[in-house]
Order: structure tokens, then sequence, then C-alpha cells
């Protein structure tokens, strides 16, 4: 059997992984690994037969999540690679950054669902109570804490059509405000793919549209193995929280040198994943933030893990702001968590 390997999105990370799989793992919903992926969950493969070398980490940034936990992403493609544990002195990657081999369906054997007391609502567990016929048990924090019931969904009142929603990475560096939807924008071509209709199918909500993908590029960045949720949003409908302008996205700058610096107090910075396709990730903390393409500049995909709908009584999945289009991935053959992906699917009706 072909060995599994540990790469990043740009290349400079490519190193063999020597643990079994798939692995046993929970897959954490909690707020740091929300807000330094950009991404629902996470899922990690460790403790690690064989840590990473000084080589290794010489290509990454360090980013101290806790006063015992560090984690390490790409400098460059900001790809979340490697978490440590001073505590237990144990290292983790993340499921998403190991390309399987190709005869090998799911990289983590999930056993459970942890952290989810911070989601407010659940997230994206609601769906995965069962996977491959299995029962996944779902705790509030980690196994030794009492077990999470999921929350009946409940409507949620729109807001203010002049609210704004917090959108933050776990640093604060990326720090946003999110409009809601509008359907008068004639700036923007094709506006109806990209903001849902009402149930009855005629009349657009002021919601953003969600969706997940599975495709390689995105799990990479983010270290997602399953499941990355992104949302459309305008570009003139996000928001820099520092100064309430509009964020400028990779199209706006003149040169890749420039972008980490044309947003005033935020930390973001580009990576070009192909001619036409950046990714945007904090600096410091890592955390994927927005993806853009020269094909449809006025619309960018916002990581949905950076939206704080936690903090306005809404969770995480942020419903009151979002219509999530349940089943929809992109991608799909390239999952290495189908037995996750597939849960997604099986949403859609």
């Amino acid at each position: 059997m072909a060995s599994a390997k540990i790469t990043c999105l740009c290349g400079a990370i490519n190193v063999p992984l020597d643990d079994p799989l798939p692995a046993k793992s929970s897959l954490c919903h909690c707020n740091s690994c929300r807000h330094t992926s950009g991404a629902l969950f996470a899922g990690r493969i460790g403790p690690l037969e064989n840590i990473p070398d000084d080589h290794t980490l010489s290509a990454c940034t360090a980013y101290h999540s806790s006063s015992t936990t560090t984690r390490y992403f790409c400098s460059t493609c900001g790809a979340k690679l490697f978490i440590h544990d001073a505590g237990k002195n144990e290292w983790h990657t993340f499921a998403g950054v190991v390309d399987p081999p190709a005869d090998l369906e799911n990289v983590l054997d999930i056993q459970a669902h942890q952290g989810l007391a911070d989601t407010h609502d659940g997230g994206m567990a609601s769906f995965m109570t069962t996977l491959g016929g299995k029962t996944i048990p779902l705790y509030s924090t980690d196994a030794s804490s009492p077990a999470y019931h999921l929350p009946e969904p409940k409507a949620q009142p729109l807001p203010d059509p002049h609210a704004t929603l917090k959108a933050k990475c776990h640093c604060g560096g990326i720090s946003l405000l999110i409009q809601r939807a509008r359907h008068d924008d004639p700036s923007i071509p094709q506006l109806d793919r990209f903001i849902p209709k009402a149930e009855d199918g005629t009349t657009p909500t002021n919601k953003h549209m969600a969706f997940c993908c599975t495709c390689r590029s995105c799990r990479l960045q983010t270290g997602v193995s399953s499941l990355v949720p992104w949302t459309y949003i305008p570009a003139a409908q996000i928001l820099n929280a520092h100064t309430r302008q509009a964020v400028l996205q990779h199209h706006d700058v003149d040169n890749v040198g420039a972008a980490a610096d044309v947003n005033r107090d935020l930390t973001i910075t580009h990576f070009w994943s192909s001619e036409k396709s950046c990714r945007s990730f904090c600096r410091v903390c890592g955390a994927s933030a927005f993806y853009s393409t020269d094909s449809r500049p006025e619309v960018v995909n916002v990581a949905a893990g950076l939206l704080r709908g936690e903090e306005h009584d809404d969770g995480v999945m942020a419903r009151g702001w979002l219509n999530w289009v349940w089943g929809r991935t992109a991608w799909r053959d390239e999952a290495t968590q189908r037995d996750v992906a597939d849960a997604w699917r099986g949403t859609g009706g």
C-alpha cells in the first residue's frame, strides 16, 4: 500500500506519515478549532510516531492558542499542519493535510464529537450522530465531560436590515463585520446565483448562501479532512471592523507584496493557489478567511468558522444570517473523509 503524506497547499511541507490509517479520533467543534481553521470542526491524527523536525517547522508559523497548546501553519499558504500539547508533550497533525493512499475512504475512524458546548446549536454534529452505521457520542467538552444534547431547532427572527454579524479569527487580527444580504446591488452580475430564494422559491431572502466544499485545496489549507464550509458574500458587504470600510481583496491590490498591508489593522495575507484564485488567511493565527477568484471578484467566499453566530444567540451555524444549501458538496471525489461527506449529502433530501 502506498504511504500517506503530510503536505500543504504550496508544497513547502511534504513529509511521510507513518501512523496507521484510519486513525481513531474525535471531531472537535470548540471555539479554538473553529476560529483557527475557519471551518466548523477539526480532526487530528496522533500522537505522532515521528514528530516534525526543525527543517519542517522552519517553514511554519507557530501560534500559541493557549498556555500549553501551540499550532503550526505553513507560513506561505496557511495550511494548518501540526498541534503541540506541551502538557502531554504530544504532537498531532490535522487530518486535512494528510494525503492518504487512493484506496482509503476515511483518514479518521471518528469516535466522538467534542467541544459542542461552545457551539450553542450543536454545529455540524447534528447530521453526524451516526456514521457508517455507528452511533457517535456527543460531549460538551471532552469524553470526561457530560453528554451534550442537541437543542431543538428554532426559528431565528431576521435582524434589523442594518445589523451586522461579527466575524473574527482566534487572535482577533482579522476582525470583520458582515452586512445583511441585499438584492438591489446592480454592480454584482448574476446576483441571484449567490443569494438564495425563500422557501416559496421566488422571493429572495436577506440571508447569505452557505455550502460545503471537499476539494483538495480547501482541505489542505484549512486542515479539515471532510467538509469545509463557506458562505458567498458580496465583497462590498465585508467590512473592516476598525474602519467600517469594505475589506480590500486580492484583486484590489497592485502587487503581492502589498497584499498584507492594504487593510489597516487587519492581519490578512494572501496566497495565490492558481493563476486566478486566491486564498487569504491570518498571518498570526493562520485562520483561513477568504477564497476569491478573478472569475467573480464581486463575490467572495468567507470561511464560515469565523462567523460569530454563537455571540448573537444564533449558534455557529448562524441560521439567522445564512441559508445553508443542505446536501450540497463541491468536489466530492476529492474527499478524504467519505463518511462525513456522505452524511452531509444525505441532508439534501
